[in-house]
């Protein structure tokens, strides 16, 4: 999966970090990684979405806000005057599809069709409820993080049964196998990957219901990311110095990098964690 961050400008990455949003970027760009988008494509709609979470925040509005209303007054209202930075998206083309599978993507209940507008059946909805009702109540898991495993079952629930009732007896690994691999042809290992963490999640969760999936966990694919096989799992005590060395302190921009690599190093931060840091006054 290309990382959202490395897709943003320094601002609409703050834009990002300091919106409603915040948790929603990588999921937003796995999204749209899934349905075969070009990178390109891609970089332009995440910088789009950190367009509308910086208006999102001065309207004090919230995840639950968005709706189809709130997007035509960001579109209709907001960009024929908009002054928020010289070099933010305003095309209103882009910004209409963009903001359109953001929607999409944080409320599939509200799109519950599937190509050809066959809507969900009954008992698969069911199911789709009580598991994400698990998500939240137990796993405590973001709206964003939630969307995205509601749409992976649902989709894996209508190849396996269709308008039947839901039982896991009836599956074997077969069946899981048919799927991830019809379900993800063409996609990239890290959007391959997703599905899996969902699958295994819901069947993780019907075992604490006193089901035995373990054969069906042990069908999913494990997913192999080569990009990353020669990254090193921590740097050496070497390569430390060697970084640190590397940063004039001449600068102000090269002091700035410096506090940030040692706030990776030292304390362990993320960078969305970095991202969001500010000078206190003191």
């Amino acid at each position: 999966m290309v990382e959202s961050f490395h897709l943003l400008s320094p601002l609409a990455q703050q834009w990002f970090a300091d919106s409603p949003l915040s948790a929603s970027d990588d999921t937003y760009v796995c999204y749209l990684n899934e349905r075969g988008y070009a990178a390109g494509t891609i970089t332009g709609y995440v910088n789009c979405v950190a367009h509308f979470a910086y208006w999102l925040k001065t309207q004090e509005a919230d995840l639950t806000d968005i709706n189809n209303a709130l997007l035509k007054r960001f579109i209709d209202e907001h960009l024929p005057v908009c002054r928020c930075a010289a070099r933010c998206r305003r095309a209103r083309h882009e910004l209409q599809a963009a903001l359109g599978h953001l929607l999409t993507m944080l409320y599939p209940k509200e799109h519950r069709v599937q190509a050809g507008s066959v809507p969900v059946p009954t008992a698969v909805a069911a199911e789709l409820e009580r598991f994400d009702r698990h998500l939240e109540e137990v796993r405590g898991l973001a709206l964003s993080t939630r969307s995205t495993r509601f749409r992976h079952l649902r989709d894996f629930l209508i190849y396996c049964f269709g308008s039947s009732p839901i039982h896991l007896k009836v599956l074997g690994a077969a069946d899981v196998m048919r799927f991830t691999n019809h379900y993800t042809v063409g996609w990239v290992p890290a959007s391959i990957r997703a599905v899996t963490i969902s699958l295994r999640s819901y069947f993780a969760f019907r075992a604490s219901q006193g089901e035995y999936t373990s054969a069906l966990i042990a069908a999913l694919p494990q997913v192999a990311q080569w990009s990353l096989a020669t990254l090193p799992p921590v740097l050496s005590s070497t390569e430390i110095e060697q970084l640190l060395s590397a940063f004039d302190h001449q600068h102000a921009t090269s002091k700035r990098d410096y506090a940030i690599a040692r706030c990776l190093l030292d304390l362990g931060l993320r960078r969305t964690e970095v991202s969001r840091l500010c000078l206190g006054k003191r």
